[in-house]
C-alpha cells in the first residue's frame, strides 16, 4: 500500500467519519431512543446551564452563554461522566 493510500490524520478535536458497520449499529441500537436520548442531553444541558449561569460573569459584554462553550463543554462531560459511574438502570437494560 503506497503512501497515498494511507488516510490523512485527524486532529482530537474532529469527528471521525462513520463507517458502514458503526452506521448499522446506530440504526439498530439508537433510532428506537433517540427521543430519550434528546430528553436525556436536553435535561442534562440545561442542569448545566442552571449551576453555570450564575457563577461566570459576562463574555465580551455579553450574558451567558456567550463565550463559554470551553466551560460549557467541560461542565457537561463532568456531569456525563458523574451520571455514567452511577447509572439508574443495569447496562443493557431497555427502556420501554
Amino acid at each position: 500500500m503506497g503512501l497515498s493510500a494511507m488516510p490523512a490524520p485527524l486532529l482530537f478535536q474532529w469527528i471521525i467519519p462513520l463507517d458502514d458497520a458503526q452506521a448499522m449499529l446506530i440504526r439498530l441500537c439508537l433510532t428506537r431512543i433517540s427521543e430519550s436520548l434528546m430528553e436525556y442531553f436536553l435535561a442534562l444541558w440545561a442542569e448545566t446551564d442552571t449551576a453555570l449561569a450564575p457563577l461566570l460573569p459576562p463574555a465580551g459584554g455579553k450574558p451567558y452563554p456567550y463565550g463559554r462553550c470551553e466551560e460549557i463543554t467541560r461542565e457537561l462531560h463532568a456531569r456525563l461522566m458523574k451520571r455514567l459511574e452511577r447509572p439508574i438502570c443495569a447496562v443493557g437494560t431497555r427502556h420501554p
